[in-house]
């Protein structure tokens, strides 16, 4: 099963200040529209096909309305200013994946059907699927997404367009996991990612197995001992850790980076990569690779 990257979730506190903050290091912005029902809007931060979606709760009263659903994303954000809670795979075929699931006996929430309205009017429609728990949180498994809006009509206005700081596309991820054996299983067991390449990140204090689908790396982090993945794995469970972004020229995007007065240091675990100050995107690692 090929699976493709549509988009990673970042929540965000103050959708306004997030904006800010993600302009000023170069990133091209967009105001995605707000979810009926939801209690929710985002915006849109465009590379080619997939893109970051930053979501915030605008209507508090209307989001606590959808009870255990709704509450991951709000507890999530009582804890933290921001950061990723879910990366979001396209699929065409979300009832098959649900029979897949449901027959390796893993609890799912949805098909769900969700609606955007975008500023100018029009409404985005697709159906979301969610291995392991509630929607809009983080956990185990990634989250899925079939758009009932064809692409076409979809990406008119949310096109990329330039991104300053040299972003084109995601070239990975990392995960924390609980358990190395246990996201292996998931991984490829349950979804069907090659996994195949497992070490030491002595930076990160953790183990790593390295997966793969359709020329997307995601990186299973286990904690080793203390650092980071603990921490990150103590404070708000398992799920996405790092956000990896490739540039068109690194040498490029880091000059653009000293000009904005960003702080960018070398990437811990990732050769050659280079980690923003995670106050730049409202606590979100994004580590710059060539």
């Amino acid at each position: 099963m090929e699976l493709k990257l549509d988009h990673v979730m970042i929540a965000v506190r103050d959708m306004d200040d997030a904006i800010r903050r993600f302009r000023a290091v170069g990133f091209n912005v967009q105001r995605g529209g707000r979810h009926p029902g939801r209690g929710t809007e985002n915006a849109v931060v465009r590379l080619a096909w997939e893109y970051l979606e930053l979501i915030a709760i605008h209507d508090p009263t209307e989001r606590a309305l959808l009870g255990a659903e709704g509450a991951g994303l709000t507890d999530f954000l009582a804890r933290r200013a921001g950061g990723p809670v879910d990366p979001v795979f396209a699929t065409d075929t979300l009832e098959s994946l649900l029979d897949r699931f449901q027959r390796a006996d893993i609890e799912v929430s949805g098909p769900l059907r969700l609606q955007r309205v975008r500023p100018d009017g029009f409404v985005v429609a697709n159906r979301c699927l969610q291995p392991g728990g509630r929607m809009s949180t983080r956990q185990l498994y990634p989250g899925f997404i079939q758009w009932d809006t064809q692409d076409p009509e979809r990406l008119t206005g949310e096109w990329a367009g330039t991104h300053r700081i040299g972003a084109v596309a995601v070239a990975g991820l990392a995960t924390v996991v609980a358990d190395i054996e246990r996201g292996r299983e998931a991984y490829l067991g349950v979804l069907g990612f090659s996994c195949d390449k497992e070490d030491a990140v002595p930076e990160l204090g953790a183990r790593r197995l390295r997966c793969t689908s359709n020329g997307l790396v995601i990186d299973l982090l286990a904690p080793a001992g203390p650092g980071p993945v603990r921490t990150e794995l103590d404070e708000v469970g398992e799920g996405p850790f790092e956000l990896r972004l490739r540039v068109a020229d690194l040498a490029s995007s880091r000059e653009f980076l000293a000009r904005a007065g960003a702080d960018a240091r070398p990437a811990p675990g990732v050769p050659g990569g280079w980690l923003l100050a995670p106050e730049c995107t409202v606590g979100t690692r994004v580590v710059l690779v060539a």
